[in-house]
């Protein structure tokens, strides 16, 4: 979570419905609720003055959420139960420790995204991400993301070939390229020429990436990964990129 300095205007506990309602879907699943029971007994909730954005954030080594938009909490809410108080929650990889770069953000909010469609319904952010979530959970199964919740990152990676490192990274550059996007759509500036065609590169990469990851190669498999990414969990990318046509 970006440091930032805000007001905050109140101060909470997670309430009994929230936490009942992650610890349901975890139990479901079952995934590890270690770390969501153990951060959720000195968790605040801490909600700042409102700012041009909406804003939410979890802070892992302060157990601390910031928002202005209490719809998201249990969002945020997921972050807390995938967190042993390192900087990352999930699964980020650091992989430089004199500049603090990580790899993984992109992979790490879409599985946030898919656990939170379990949750609660909600379609959450990062709507492609959460399709090659889908994908690499249709691939392998429900349960390599276990280590999502139990903020081991150094197993996660260990479950895959030596494609994986390659597919964090285009998806990384696809997040950050849409996340600049859309912020000049908010701002209202001149988008610049070819940014439409060169998101579909980044997508096109990342399908290509997540074949090679997956080892998929039948045709079902591959309409079964055509019908994901012109799914519903795509409109708000085709409302700002136009439809992408899955290339067999």
């Amino acid at each position: 979570m970006e440091k930032k300095n805000y007001k905050v205007l109140s101060s909470r506990k997670i309430t009994e419905a929230e936490y009942n309602l992650i610890l349901k879907m975890l139990n479901k699943y079952q995934m590890s609720t270690d770390n969501f029971i153990k951060n959720s007994k000195t968790l605040l909730l801490n909600k700042i003055e409102n700012t041009i954005d909406i804003y939410n954030g979890y802070d892992p080594i302060n157990n601390v959420i910031l928002y202005n938009d209490s719809t998201n909490i249990i969002r945020e809410l997921l972050h807390v139960a995938s967190s042993s108080g390192k900087k990352e929650q999930g699964i980020c990889i650091k992989v430089n420790r004199v500049y603090k770069k990580s790899r993984g953000y992109a992979l790490n909010e879409g599985i946030t995204d898919l656990f939170l469609e379990y949750a609660n319904g909600d379609s959450g952010f990062y709507n492609f991400e959460k399709v090659c979530a889908k994908v690499l959970m249709y691939a392998f199964g429900v349960d390599i993301y276990k280590n999502y919740f139990l903020n081991d990152d150094g197993n996660f990676r260990h479950l895959f070939n030596n494609n994986f490192p390659k597919l964090l990274s285009s998806m990384d550059d696809y997040m950050v390229s849409m996340i600049k996007l859309k912020k000049l759509i908010s701002l209202n500036k001149e988008l610049p020429i070819g940014i439409f065609e060169i998101i579909k590169i980044y997508m096109d990469i990342v399908i290509e990436d997540l074949l090679k990851v997956t080892e998929i190669s039948n045709k079902g498999s591959l309409n079964y990964l055509k019908d994901l990414l012109n799914s519903e969990d795509m409109t708000p990318i085709y409302n700002i990129i136009g439809k992408y046509e899955y290339k067999e």
